[in-house]
């Protein structure tokens, strides 16, 4: 099994978090951090990269999803990865956390992390497109 950290803007760590619990359970060793307006990036910074060198440590491997390209998570995630060794996804979505989730109870990280971002990305959907098919 590998860690999974969320580290996006505002709640959306927190709330997909909370929302892959009531989907598949309580889980283990996954993490939410968040970028608030008036946070300290330094101290966040701190946070993370000490959950990923614990998590390394102890033989653990670690994945970060974060929300948005060239947001201030993804440009914390990249400047950590001078210091420490985990794999990172950007722009994260709920389908494809559960897939990680799905993924880690059976395989190591980089086993999952094949075309975990396809089977994401495969995930999304224009709706109208569907409805005009049928």
């Amino acid at each position: 099994m590998f860690k999974i950290i969320l580290f996006t803007h505002g709640g959306l760590a927190a709330g997909m978090l909370d929302t892959s619990r009531l989907i598949m359970g309580e889980q283990e060793e996954l993490e939410s951090y968040s970028v608030e307006e008036g946070c300290n990036t330094d101290e966040l910074k701190e946070r993370v990269k000490n959950s990923i060198k614990e998590s390394c440590e102890r033989g653990e491997e670690v994945l970060v999803l974060t929300d948005l390209m060239f947001g201030t998570p993804f440009n914390i995630t990249v400047q950590l990865q001078d210091e420490c060794h985990f794999s990172h996804i950007t722009g994260a979505n709920l389908p494809i956390l559960l897939e990680a989730l799905n993924r880690r109870a059976d395989s190591d990280l980089k086993s999952a992390m094949e075309g975990l971002v396809d089977t994401a990305r495969e995930c999304m959907k224009d709706c109208s497109m569907l409805l005009e098919l049928s």
